[in-house]
């Protein structure tokens, strides 16, 4: 049983005329349905399924945010492969990850063909997907992968903030749970709007695919050029009705202007701003805000992947990590490893089934029977 795919396609029986996906190409706002979305991602997994015959893989998507990745994560999920995502303006990390990960196909959609520095060096393109604009490319010699990605949603690398980078694998369990404890928290419904505007080698990114796709709601997909601009969150033309749960990271929104960031917190259509990444940004608490508007604080790291607690600010008091999310465990030890419940010392981070690291550290973080902890 697939968390996510089983329900998308609730999502698809139910609202199949909803707007899925809503995006800009050439500067003219488009949208597809959630029955569109599955038809599409139909055509991609029987294309999939027909090439790759290697059940225990990791798939490598080669792109950037675009219309086509609701589609390609349920095909991929329904077809039960892995993937990472890759960046395509980092040679030397795609290097490094193809080769650890000992990746075989690429799924690449370039349509300008902006990045030709990696795929042609290392790969040969195999097949097209029609009318659809993917490539699959394939690497003739790839070392044999020594572990399993069984039971694997997707791959990530964390970002190096909290230590050495690291690859982490993250079981569908682990995702869904996230998912599942975020609905609730956010109240999201079908009738939400939620930004598509993380780059996609950050797990946030996953959030807001998962989040929106089992819910019925819409995803909104920016230009690149135009990330973060109120008129692509809010448009006047009303091309879609305004986003409704924007997740950014506190220093994006403090490059806003003034006007823009009075407008977000006081007009807009947002009722969850939800920050994460970063140190809550406290000095907007003192600015006036809709009465609709909620602020919350995502704490997590890549380890316990996405998020590990949330926090609703009311505007008063100190803003904390708050409540863990479901089957997500926090404990305060000493340096000697002992746990405290008053008193300082380090937080530890753990999950039941959590994501599976690689290579595992050795001897911290500290490991128990079922539950994996980090710091």
């Amino acid at each position: 049983m697939n968390y996510f795919v089983d329900h998308f396609n609730n999502a698809v029986e139910s609202f199949k005329h909803n707007n899925a996906v809503g995006y800009w190409e050439e500067n003219i706002y488009k949208s597809l349905t959630y029955e569109t979305i599955s038809d599409l991602a139909l055509a991609i997994g029987d294309n999939l399924c027909n090439t790759i015959k290697e059940w225990d893989t990791c798939i490598g998507l080669y792109m950037e945010n675009n219309h086509y990745v609701p589609s390609l994560l349920v095909s991929l999920q329904k077809c039960n492969l892995c993937f990472i995502f890759l960046d395509p303006e980092s040679l030397e990390k795609n290097v490094l990850l193809t080769r650890k990960l000992s990746i075989k196909w690429i799924i690449r959609y370039d349509p300008k063909d902006k990045y030709t520095n990696f795929l042609p060096t290392y790969y040969t393109e195999e097949t097209n997907f029609g009318s659809i604009l993917l490539t699959l490319w394939k690497r003739k010699l790839v070392t044999p992968y020594r572990d399993s990605f069984t039971s694997i949603a997707y791959c990530i690398m964390t970002s190096a903030t909290t230590g050495e980078p690291k690859i982490v694998k993250v079981t569908h369990e682990c995702i869904a749970s996230n998912i599942k404890g975020l609905r609730v928290v956010f109240k999201v419904t079908e009738k939400d709007v939620i930004y598509f505007g993380t780059p996609l080698t950050f797990d946030p990114s996953m959030v807001e695919v998962f989040l929106a796709l089992t819910t019925g709601c819409t995803l909104v997909i920016p230009p690149k050029s135009r990330r973060f601009m109120l008129d692509v969150l809010f448009p006047s033309n009303k091309c879609h009705g305004g986003v409704t749960i924007l997740q950014i990271v506190p220093s994006l929104l403090l490059h806003w202007n003034d006007a823009d960031i009075m407008y977000l917190l006081e007009k807009s259509a947002c009722r969850v701003l939800a920050f994460g990444g970063e140190k809550f940004p406290e000095e907007i608490l003192k600015r006036p805000r809709s009465n609709d508007l909620k602020f919350f604080n995502l704490y997590g790291i890549t380890e316990v992947s996405c998020w590990a607690s949330t926090f609703e600010s009311q505007g008063g008091g100190r803003v904390t990590l708050g409540d863990p999310l479901p089957d997500t465990l926090f404990e305060v030890r000493t340096d000697s490893g002992e746990v405290i419940t008053d008193g300082q010392g380090e937080l530890f981070v753990g999950y039941v089934t959590l994501t599976m690291k690689m290579p595992l550290p050795s001897p911290h973080p500290y490991f128990v029977p079922q539950v994996t902890w980090c710091k």
